[in-house]
């Protein structure tokens, strides 16, 4: 099974956002139902910084904001 690693798309959004809300509760995750969510996502898309993981079939199994935002 192949995966790509590419720029997050607009189209991507609902699908990065269901995966970083399955990461709450998570050992060593300090995310809650608050953040991150769909405004971080879109700041993230409009500074080009937001990549994804995809699977051969489109499915997003990873996804990493790379910026310089502390």
């Amino acid at each position: 099974m192949n995966r790509t690693i590419m720029s997050a798309a607009e189209a991507d959004k609902e699908e990065i956002l269901v995966l970083y809300k399955s990461q709450i509760g998570q050992e060593y995750c300090a995310w809650d139902d608050h953040y991150p969510d769909l405004p971080e996502i879109d700041m993230d898309l409009s500074y080009d910084s937001l990549f994804v993981m995809k699977r051969d079939n489109g499915e997003i199994i990873a996804a990493i904001s790379i910026d310089h935002d502390e």
